[in-house]
C-alpha cells in the first residue's frame, strides 16, 4: 500500500508484472483518486474544476494554459513549454516504473503503444470526463 506521508512503498511490496502492478496501483493509488475526482465531478462544487486531458495539453501546451486562465478568471502568464524538467526516480523505481515522472524538456505529442494487454486498457480506460451525458454540472474540460 502506498503510505500517506510522501514515501515509497517497500519494493517488495510492488507486482513484478505489468498485470498486477496496474492492479495494484489502481487499488492503492489511482484508484482512490479517481474516485475522489468522480465525487468531486458528480458534486455541488464541480462549477469550480478546471480538467485538462494530457492530450490536449501536450498538443498545444500554449493554448491549453491560456484557456486554464481563462476559467479560472485569472491573469495569463505566459511559460516556456520548451525548457522543462523534472524526475522522481527513487519513488518511480519503488513502484517498478522507473521513468514513470521524467518530464522532458520540451512538452510535446509523442505517440506511443501500451504495454497493457487491451484488455487490461480497456477496464482501466475511465475517462468519463468525455462520456455523453456525464458533465451534468458543465465542468470545463479542456
Amino acid at each position: 500500500m502506498f503510505p500517506t506521508d510522501g514515501t515509497s512503498p517497500a519494493k517488495e511490496e510492488v507486482p513484478s508484472n505489468v498485470v498486477d502492478r496496474v492492479e495494484f496501483l489502481m487499488k492503492h493509488h489511482v484508484g482512490g483518486c479517481l474516485n475522489g475526482l468522480r465525487q468531486a465531478w458528480f458534486g455541488e462544487y464541480a462549477d469550480r474544476l478546471v480538467a485538462v486531458r494530457c492530450e490536449s495539453l501536450v498538443e498545444d501546451p500554449e493554448a491549453v494554459i491560456m484557456k486554464v486562465y481563462e476559467c479560472l478568471g485569472e491573469r495569463t502568464f505566459s511559460g516556456d513549454f520548451d525548457n522543462l524538467q523534472y524526475s522522481e526516480p527513487d519513488f518511480d523505481e519503488s513502484v517498478g516504473l522507473p521513468g514513470l515522472h521524467s518530464v522532458r524538456p520540451k512538452v510535446e505529442h509523442i505517440p506511443r503503444r501500451t504495454i497493457l494487454p487491451p484488455d487490461l486498457f480497456a477496464e482501466h480506460n475511465r475517462g468519463f470526463w468525455d462520456m455523453p451525458g456525464q458533465n451534468p454540472r458543465g465542468v470545463c474540460v479542456l
